[in-house]
């Protein structure tokens, strides 16, 4: 399987070859509790993970003198496999499994997941044969999304070049952004845009109330810690603003300095409306882990048969390049 990490760290079985139709993931969606943080850690840092027996039972490492430190097995292949994975594992009817870090400029992106119903141990040479591969997969990938980077970035330079030098008032600058608001919204995707500078709101779209903007801006300032940051659901606080346009539920936010008067903050906004959508995940999510009959221990989930969930109350999340082209904007 080849598989993408979302921004959640959830998981999408983008492509995939199986030689049995029970346990055929194509499609399907993982949620993140699956790959916990501290797994995407080592996946982060080692170019693969093999583990030949998910049965196997680990072997206890003794020190020369007995009471030994414990051992930073990360770069280790022997490392053994923690209770609650090769339970997963077992779930997932893996007796085996070899997975292949997926490292996009410097990045861990996604994996490739390769199961099998019996113990199996992969020959050494085979696995950095494997490792080539995805590297090779991975420069072309990169290339790729670098050309059409570069794309989106000609078209934001000649959608911004009439507003080069721009200079006067900042009731000036609103007046010469309002003409190309709905420009620069298209090439980010969204529905409308917004530019407020000095409690002046310019806006896309005549229906958005400009008292709004002000108050998405005031909550924006005060608890937004990156100058570009999206949402595609607005947060808790934000969403009685939106009451009064129920068009807004995603959002995209981009604060810059404007050093030709006097370094002040200049909010754009840019929007996109509800969209319901269906994603299908491999088990109900919201069940990350199942109470063992008669104990209190957490245990793997048992079912990863498709399970739909309807979603509602957010946008169309906002992919890699439109972050790419606002945070070139914000620049």
């Amino acid at each position: 399987m080849l598989y993408e990490f979302k921004v959640d760290w959830s998981g999408e079985v983008l492509a995939e070859r199986a030689t049995r139709s029970k346990g055929a993931y194509l499609g399907l969606r993982f949620p993140a509790s699956d790959i916990p943080a501290i797994a995407r850690a080592l996946y982060a840092r080692t170019p693969y993970r093999h583990i030949p027996d998910v049965n196997r039972e680990p072997i206890v490492i003794r020190g020369a003198s007995g009471s030994g430190r414990a051992l930073d097995l990360t770069w280790s292949d022997l490392r053994s496999v923690s209770p609650v994975h090769r339970e997963y594992l077992s779930n997932m009817r893996v007796a085996a499994s070899f997975s292949v870090s997926v490292i996009v400029e410097g990045k861990l992106w996604g994996l490739v997941a390769c199961h099998h119903p019996e113990p199996l141990r992969v020959p050494v040479a085979t696995r950095l044969r494997c490792q080539e591969l995805v590297s090779r997969h991975v420069a072309t990938l990169t290339a790729h999304r670098r050309r059409i980077q570069n794309v989106r970035l000609e078209r934001l330079e000649d959608v911004l070049a009439p507003l080069a030098g721009m200079s006067g008032t900042t009731a000036g600058l609103t007046d010469r952004f309002q003409n190309h608001l709905a420009d620069i919204a298209r090439l980010l995707d969204a529905e409308a845009g917004a530019i407020l500078v000095d409690d002046q709101v310019a806006l896309s779209r005549a229906q958005d109330d400009p008292d709004l903007i002000r108050r998405m801006h005031d909550w924006c300032v005060a608890n937004q810690s990156e100058s570009v940051a999206a949402y595609e659901r607005l947060p808790e606080a934000m969403r009685p603003l939106s009451q009064t346009s129920k068009s807004i539920r995603g959002l995209l936010s981009i604060g810059v300095r404007a050093k030709r008067h006097g370094n002040l903050l200049v909010g754009f906004y840019f929007f996109r409306p509800e969209e319901s959508m269906e994603i299908a995940w491999a088990g109900n999510p919201e069940k990350p882990v199942e109470t063992t009959e008669g104990s209190v221990k957490l245990s793997p989930r048992h079912s990863f048969d498709k399970w739909v969930e309807v979603r509602t109350g957010f946008s169309r999340p906002w992919d890699q390049l439109t972050m790419f082209t606002a945070t070139q904007l914000q620049r």
